[in-house]
Formats: C-alpha cells, sequence, structure tokens
C-alpha cells in the first residue's frame, strides 16, 4: 500500500515539505552562518504593530462570517433538499469569479462616489461621503465577501446532518423553539461552526490581495510585510523567518482548535 501513495507523498514532498525546509533553514542564515537575528527583528515595535493588526482584522472577519453565515446556513438548512442545492450553489457562485476582479468591484462599489455613499446620501442617512475604502472598515468588507462561503459550508453541513427526529420529539414534550434550538440544534452545529471560524481566521491571516487593495497601503498585515521584506529590501532569512512565524501560528491554531473541537465531533459521531 505504500508504494502506491509514494507519487502522492513525493509530490506533496516536492511542493509542500521541501519549501518548507528551505523556509526554515534560510530562517537561521544570514551572511555571517547560523543566526537568530532574523526572529530577533519580529520583537521590533513595528513588526508587533503589523502583527496585532493582521490578528485584530482577522478576528473582526471571523466574527462577522459567524454572524452572517450561521443564520444563512440555519435558513438553507430548513429548506426542502431542492432549494436548498440551489441556494448553496448561489453560494459557492463567487467560487468561479477571482479575488482580485470581486477586491476592485468593491472598490468601485466603496468609494467616494461609490453605489454605498451615493445610496446613503439619497436615503438621507448621512450628508457627507464615508470613508470605506484605504482603511480597516473597506478590508474587513471584502475579506469578509471573500471567506464568507467558506463559513457558510461547514455550518450547513453540521445543520444539515442533524436529526430532525430530535427536533420534533423535543417540540413534542413542549421544548420552545428557544430551547429547542438552545439544547439541540446549536450544540450539534458546535463543531461545524468552530471549523468555520477556525478556516476563516486562518486563511484571513495570511491575505494579501485584499488588503493591499482596499486598504491602499494604510493597512498592513503579516503577508503584506513579507511581500515589502523581500520586494523592496530584499532581505530572504527575514522574509522567511516572518513567514516561519505565520506558519506557526497558523499550525497552532489548527491544533488548538483539534483538541478543543475533535472530541465533541467524535462524539456527535458515535452518537449518530
Amino acid at each position: 500500500m505504500l508504494s502506491l501513495t509514494f507519487p502522492a507523498l513525493a509530490v506533496l514532498a516536492f511542493v509542500l515539505y521541501i519549501p518548507v525546509a528551505w523556509l526554515l533553514w534560510t530562517s537561521f542564515r544570514d551572511d555571517a552562518g547560523f543566526t537568530l537575528a532574523h526572529y530577533a527583528q519580529m520583537l521590533d515595535p513595528v513588526n508587533l504593530q503589523y502583527l496585532m493588526a493582521t490578528l485584530r482584522i482577522a478576528a473582526i472577519v471571523t466574527v462577522v462570517c459567524l454572524l452572517v453565515a450561521f443564520p444563512t446556513a440555519y435558513a438553507i438548512s430548513l429548506m426542502p433538499r431542492a432549494w436548498a442545492d440551489v441556494c448553496m450553489l448561489l453560494v459557492l457562485m463567487p467560487f468561479f469569479t477571482s479575488i482580485l476582479v470581486r477586491t476592485y468591484a468593491w472598490m468601485l462599489l466603496l468609494q467616494r462616489r461609490g453605489l454605498a455613499n451615493s445610496l446613503l446620501q439619497q436615503l438621507g442617512l448621512i450628508e457627507q461621503p464615508l470613508r470605506l475604502v484605504y482603511n480597516e472598515i473597506g478590508t474587513v468588507i471584502g475579506m469578509t465577501h471573500v471567506l464568507l462561503p467558506l463559513a457558510i459550508l461547514p455550518i450547513y453541513g453540521s445543520l444539515r446532518t442533524i436529526d430532525r427526529a430530535l427536533v420534533s420529539a423535543a417540540a413534542t414534550l413542549g421544548a420552545t423553539p428557544t430551547q429547542v434550538f438552545r439544547t439541540i440544534v446549536l450544540p450539534l452545529a458546535t463543531p461545524g461552526i468552530a471549523a468555520a471560524g477556525i478556516t476563516v481566521f486562518v486563511l484571513a491571516l495570511g491575505f494579501y490581495v485584499t488588503p493591499a487593495v482596499l486598504g491602499g497601503g494604510r493597512v498592513m498585515t503579516w503577508a503584506m510585510l513579507i511581500e515589502t521584506v523581500v520586494l523592496y529590501n530584499p532581505q530572504w532569512g527575514k522574509a522567511s523567518a516572518l513567514a516561519m512565524a505565520l506558519l506557526v501560528v497558523t499550525l497552532a491554531l489548527l491544533y488548538l482548535g483539534h483538541r478543543l473541537f475533535g472530541g465533541a465531533r467524535t462524539g456527535q459521531d458515535a452518537a449518530r
């Protein structure tokens, strides 16, 4: 059996393990040889500020995605199968369009004379155009739009697998809709919610295109910092250290999510 998986393992090693190993090696090297200076530079207040900005944006995007994704997925899960399939197809439609195209579309919608400001002014809600681009607001909006389908999918999967007989039984025994939701639906959907939150947060940590365009250079994330180090003042050791730090944070989050919610998923599967 091992021989059958060797081609796949070889490809995986070539495209993933070898580049990561090279980054790790480079992060500890400079002209003089072995060094820890590249990692020490990450303690610079400016770099820490960029790290905090990245974590803050990723956290905000994750919360917004979950707040929008759960009611959307819950409403779709209650539909007949045919209508649910149509709605899920609509949810997946943005994946057929490039992220770059969607990002520039948001820039047109959110600019001072864009559709959003024009509509708000026509409704009399604002007098002056709001600053919705070239700041964190526009960045969060654009990233939320890109990552929202990835939050809906796992939540919908968890909700769709809930045995409706449990809901009917609880209602028959006198439970109110709120009690049914709190004691049955929400606990059984927790693994999907956790998977959605971890997926969105991890992907948001490494986002580059959307913050670069909608942030207009005023929002600096960790990925943009790596690009700056490589492009404008090539320092492969420092860039490798930054990339490894981001990888370590990502792996730590995945491990934490598995430890916190892996048991819940196992128990849920066993209950079925």
